[in-house]
């Protein structure tokens, strides 16, 4: 794998960046002021503190470097900004670290954008497009995410503690030592997610679909789960300790017709 090309705090003022390899560079706090960019590999660097006085780029990208720069401003600043804008699409992005929380993100287009480390607590992200999008060690503690799509998302060690996450698509999420501890979760479809290690302590689980996940070595005490689904789930070495489970499904049960009881597979 490449090394990240480190441009921080670089002087570029002036420069003709077009014919440069910039894609996924971190730029910031850099200068470029009057250079001249390609805004496609641009949109996709970090870019918070930058100074862009006189850049020019094809118009089609003047919208979208205008939002990541009232984005990197804060939460305020964008919410402000967005009642009388519709957001762009800002599909790979590097937005990693940044701080908004109490940001409304709602109906976003975020495919591929690199959130790792994020402070999204207590944001609303309803109707987000983040397919594939990278949110590793991101915080969304009291967030509210609804009909959104993570499909293939990597959330390793991201916190969700006491958020509301509501008929979200994350088919083949990577959940590996995440937190969903005291979090409410509805109707949200986690076919096939890779969750080692994750944590559901607390939280209220209602229709979730677990078919397929990798949920070893994870934990649900004191959990709640009405109508779950398990089947074919990798439960290995999990822990429903103190669960309460109200017409959840595993394989056996689902071909017995009779409710999953995780006690009576060991898993207590």
């Amino acid at each position: 794998m490449n090394a990240r090309l480190d441009l921080r705090n670089a002087d570029l003022r002036g420069t003709d960046l077009r014919l440069r390899n910039l894609e996924g560079a971190d730029l910031t706090g850099a200068d470029l002021r009057e250079c001249r960019a390609d805004g496609a590999a641009l949109c996709r660097c970090r870019l918070q503190d930058v100074q862009t006085e006189g850049l020019q780029v094809d118009s089609y990208w003047h919208t979208a470097l205008e939002q990541l720069a009232v984005l990197w401003s804060g939460a305020e600043a964008w919410n402000t900004y967005r009642r009388t804008r519709t957001p762009a699409i800002l599909a790979g992005a590097d937005l990693s670290g940044i701080a908004l929380a109490g940001a409304d993100l709602s109906d976003m287009v975020l495919n591929h954008v690199c959130l790792d480390n994020a402070d999204l607590r207590s944001s609303q992200l309803t109707g987000v497009t983040l397919e594939g999008a990278s949110l590793r060690g991101a915080h969304f503690n009291k967030a509210t995410l609804a009909f959104s799509n993570l499909v293939g998302a990597v959330l390793r060690g991201a916190d969700f503690a006491a958020a509301n996450l509501r008929f979200l698509q994350m088919q083949d999420a990577d959940i590996s030592g995440a937190s969903f501890l005291d979090s409410q979760i509805e109707g949200v479809d986690m076919l096939r997610a890779h969750g080692i290690g994750a944590r559901f302590d607390g939280a209220e689980l209602k229709g979730v679909l677990l078919n397929y996940a990798r949920l070893a070595g994870s934990s649900f005490h004191q959990a709640h789960l009405t109508e779950c689904s398990f089947i074919e789930t990798d439960l290995s070495d999990a822990s429903f300790e103190g669960a309460q489970l109200s017409d959840c499904v595993d394989m056996g049960s689902y071909a017995l017709g009779t409710p999953f009881v995780p006690h009576k597979k060991g898993l207590l």
